[in-house]
């Protein structure tokens, strides 16, 4: 995507009351324009990974894309499906 496209994918989130952080932003626009195939998100529990990941699999989806979601535990792996990913603990 281009930096515009996901500018606008990052204001989509705000005018509709979900606004992202400053590092939620970042790592939205950071993905969505850095043309790699695979991308990692890591961070401390509770910094909002997993609602940035959702964000990115609405922005990838709608653009016709496929989102696969890894994660080390089960647990981890569901609440990446509330998000909408196709998501799995490959250790399970």
């Amino acid at each position: 995507m281009t930096a515009e496209e996901a500018d606008t994918v990052v204001a989509r989130f705000a005018e509709s009351g979900h606004e992202l952080d400053a590092d939620q932003a970042a790592a939205i626009r950071g993905v969505l324009t850095s043309g790699a195939r695979v991308e990692v998100l890591s961070a401390a529990a509770g910094t909002g990974k997993t609602f940035t990941v959702g964000a990115l699999t609405e922005a990838w989806t709608g653009a016709g894309r496929r989102v696969i979601g890894l994660a080390p535990s089960q647990v981890a792996a569901d609440l990446l499906q509330d998000e909408g990913l196709r998501a799995a603990n490959p250790g399970a």
